[in-house]
């Protein structure tokens, strides 16, 4: 099982998202990162990727 199977199972992560498809995004988080130092100038300010972070993380949380 994996580990976002496992928190939708724990209703951390929103059950009605496909697993594979988060774990897609999460994998390719660094990747991106990778890409931005490969590319200084066009990575965008700490505070913003801080706060895209944020709303794709907690977008998968189910409804409060």
């Amino acid at each position: 099982m994996s580990t976002i199977e496992l928190g939708q199972e724990m209703g951390l992560v929103n059950s009605n998202l496909d697993a594979k498809a988060i774990a897609l995004i999460v994998e390719a988080i660094p990747l991106g990162l990778v890409l931005a130092d490969l590319n200084p100038e066009n990575r965008p300010s700490p505070e913003a990727w801080r706060d895209l972070a944020a709303r794709v993380i907690f977008s998968f949380a189910p409804d409060a």
